[in-house]
């Protein structure tokens, strides 16, 4: 259906004001203190920061026909039985405690980065003196990372439901002396209430999620807030990036902050993991929130994700992100922009 004089006039109106926002927000960056991030250095793995004998390790591994998954299964259960607690150096040089056996803190413990294509893009994206909203902030990797971003003037606000998750995050915060970081003990959600939280019995923490699904538990009844609840008018006004990573229970989220947005500044972003399919019951699916948000004026960018072992062996920089194309076929991370955006160079 082709776009009206008036819907084409909107959606300029909203890029000029997402184009303010953000020179607006770059001008005072500048005249803060000195950024804590090189943000033209390019995300390597290795990232510079990784102490020399874990870049060597990640040289050995590339060089080893022995390193499969299962290989990689093998190493980190033999490392574990020596010490399963380790701390990781992460590519902006801060540490995280993590667990040898959990995927996640394997990944980061090695390579010193998690998600490479997404860490690219919160990279590019956060400024000192932005606000960072971490949904689903699980043991902090986004937090932390973003706290190093947005400096002693920006404020990320993390939000976890899980009590496990709690834990680690408060231990990795105190770890690295994080003063601009909030923490909400809550699930978001798009009404306000209680809500049982699932948990995996066993491998990847992180998929924690309000919604129920083989292979997990339910760990406790967690307090359930929509995100305008949760930040405070001046968070609002300075958010920069909203990362929304809870495990199939996206879509209400989303929709609600579609709906909202009127609430949210012209230059805020949202990143999302999208399923294929709605797996909240009576929520949309991804195809249609996608089509939902570009026909709100939203640009919907696709951030390559590949969880694979291979795939982080091989990575030498963030590909560049591409438009999403409907019907969706494949869980996807997808950034939803006022204004196009590409991501960081390689």
């Amino acid at each position: 259906m082709t776009a009206s004089p008036e819907d084409h006039a909107e959606r300029e109106r909203m890029r000029a004001d997402a184009d303010a926002f953000l020179s607006q927000r770059d001008a005072a960056a500048a005249a803060a203190s000195q950024p804590l991030q090189d943000h033209a250095a390019p995300l390597r793995i290795p990232p510079p920061g990784l102490p020399a004998s874990r870049r060597l390790a990640v040289a050995a591994m590339r060089l080893s026909p022995s390193m499969t998954e299962a290989g990689w299964g093998w190493m980190n259960g033999g490392l574990a039985r020596l010490s399963r607690r380790r701390i990781a150096t992460i590519c902006t040089g801060d540490r995280l405690h993590v667990d040898l056996r959990d995927f996640i803190g394997s990944r980061l413990f090695h390579f010193g980065v998690w998600e490479p294509n997404v860490t690219a893009v919160v990279l590019d994206a956060l400024r000192p003196g932005d606000v960072f909203c971490d949904v689903g902030a699980n043991i902090g990797y986004y937090t932390v990372l973003a706290s190093r971003l947005v400096g002693p003037t920006g404020m990320v606000v993390a939000v976890e439901p899980s009590p496990t998750a709690l834990r680690r995050l408060h231990d990795n915060i105190a770890l690295n002396g994080l003063t601009n970081v909030r923490v909400v003990a809550a699930a978001v959600t798009a009404s306000r209430g209680r809500i049982a939280l699932y948990t995996p019995l066993s491998g990847n923490a992180g998929t924690a999620s309000t919604v129920s699904r083989p292979g997990h538990a339910e760990q406790a009844d967690v307090a359930a807030l929509p995100l305008t609840d949760i930040l405070t008018p001046d968070e609002m006004a300075r958010l920069r990036l909203v990362k929304i990573d809870i495990e199939g229970g996206e879509g209400p989220v989303l929709a609600n902050i579609l709906e909202e947005r009127a609430a949210f500044p012209p230059g805020a972003e949202f990143l999302a993991e999208l399923g294929v399919d709605a797996t909240t019951p009576g929520a949309a699916g991804a195809s249609e929130l996608v089509a939902r948000f570009n026909a709100a004026g939203f640009h919907s960018r696709a951030v390559a994700n590949n969880y694979e072992l291979s795939a982080y062996l091989a990575f030498k920089g963030p590909e560049a992100m591409q438009d999403v194309r409907l019907p969706m076929t494949d869980q996807t991370d997808v950034l939803f922009s006022r204004r196009p955006r590409v991501a960081a160079a390689a």
